[in-house]
């Protein structure tokens, strides 16, 4: 059985150590981690994940929900390498 692909998206260093070893335990495959809503996007679409883990307050100059509302957008949605993920925010 495959395990659930899992971005996860959090600019703190150490909370995204500990959300990586929770995924991980909980038996998920963390494929990537970012600190920007740039990169994020960029890295759902090659990627493909399940899931998306999202912290609102990001580096850089987009933040979280702006990232998920084009990754989840009708024209992201539509290109080849969409993310077909549910959002999940997580607050900072």
């Amino acid at each position: 059985m495959n395990k659930p692909r899992i971005l996860i998206v959090e600019d703190e260093v150490v909370v995204a150590m500990d959300l990586r070893q929770q995924v991980l335990a909980l038996g998920y495959e963390p494929v990537a981690e970012t600190r920007t809503g740039e990169e994020a996007i960029l890295l759902a679409g090659q990627l493909q994940p399940e899931l998306v883990l999202m912290d609102i307050n990001l580096a850089g100059e987009m933040d979280g929900i702006a990232a998920a509302e084009v990754i989840l957008s009708p024209v992201a949605q539509n290109q080849p390498g969409r993310v077909d993920s549910k959002p999940a925010t997580l607050s900072g």
